[in-house]
């Protein structure tokens, strides 16, 4: 395993011994060493739900065999920080995050890793650690946020920003946008819409790293724990069969027509990159999950128009 480098030999034995202060036990070093990535913050919508997806998270690597050890992340709401000087600082923090989960993986061996992000620049800067570590990788969406409903209509966060010009020209008073403003956004979730984060979701879901599913099912629902469960099971069957390979490709996936047409955000002009990018530099495409075609009907997508010959990833079991 990838983590006996601080675990094996006896010139180890002071790194064992820091192990072992984290509460590891000697039978447990024997399992491999899977960093959890969590980008939970009480700043962003879209990640204060996360709490409860580290469990689900947490059992399903323990079911698999692995030993889970937590890491977080920083991450900024781009809705919060536009508008001011804040917005500066947006685009910098995926290179950030990228550059914190390749530092905690490679300085402490992990032998895989599981990224729980959802928003903006935190979900594009854990996928382009991914390329650069190439060890087994699954990335976990949190999920996007419910619409909300202002006197018998559905509203969103664009309605918010929209209330804004109703009232600087008179047709909405500055009450009825206080009313608005508390129901908008009625609770955990990214944006209700095809903005960067729920694009991000679906070009990971298309891509392979995440499970069929994870972009659309909603922060709140049922069924994002449900799918948690499907993790478990990947987890297990990972673990179990450590080696994993990119199927070769007669052709490279074109993601950018797709994302236009369905009005994606204009991230999945990065994300049609990264995808060649993750093509060309992965050795192994160490990335958890079964064979992955474009699955366009789990992201919202149309099926025609992903080309179902491209394969993403398949696990090829010795």
């Amino acid at each position: 395993m990838r983590s006996d480098r601080i675990k094996k030999g006896i010139e180890r034995a002071g790194h064992r011994s820091l192990l072992f202060a984290t509460g590891i036990t000697r039978s447990e070093l024997d399992k491999p060493m899977i960093g959890i990535a969590t980008s939970f913050t009480d700043l962003i919508p879209g990640h204060i739900g996360m709490r409860d997806l580290e469990r689900f998270i947490e059992k399903g690597v323990h079911t698999g065999g692995g030993w889970p050890l937590f890491f977080g992340l920083p991450g900024i709401c781009d809705g919060i920080a536009m508008g001011h000087a804040g917005m500066h600082y947006s685009l910098p923090s995926r290179e950030l995050i990228a550059d914190i989960v390749e530092s905690i993986a490679m300085a402490h061996a992990f032998d895989g890793l599981v990224l729980l992000t959802n928003c903006d620049k935190i979900t594009p800067g854990m996928l382009m650690a991914a390329a650069r570590l190439d060890i087994p990788t699954i990335v976990v969406t949190a999920g996007p946020m419910h619409s909300g409903n202002f006197r018998g209509s559905r509203v969103n966060l664009i309605s918010a920003f929209e209330a804004v010009g109703k009232v600087k020209k008179g047709e909405m008073t500055e009450s009825d946008l206080a009313e608005l403003e508390m129901c908008a956004c009625p609770g955990p979730g990214s944006c209700q819409g095809m903005y960067t984060a729920n694009t991000m979701s679906c070009v990971t879901e298309s891509l392979g790293m995440s499970l069929p599913g994870t972009a659309t099912s909603l922060a709140i629902s049922a069924e994002k724990r449900t799918n948690l469960e499907a993790l478990k099971r990947e987890i297990y069957d990972s673990l179990a069969f450590m080696r994993i390979y990119m199927k070769p490709q007669g052709k490279e996936a074109d993601l950018k027509e797709p994302l236009i047409v369905k009005g994606g955000s204009t991230v999945g002009m990065v994300c049609d990159a990264l995808h060649r990018d993750f093509r060309r530099k992965f050795r192994h495409a160490n990335v958890w999950g079964k064979s992955a075609r474009f699955p366009g009907q789990t992201v919202g997508l149309d099926h025609a128009l992903f080309d179902g010959d491209v394969l993403t990833v398949v696990i090829r079991r010795r």
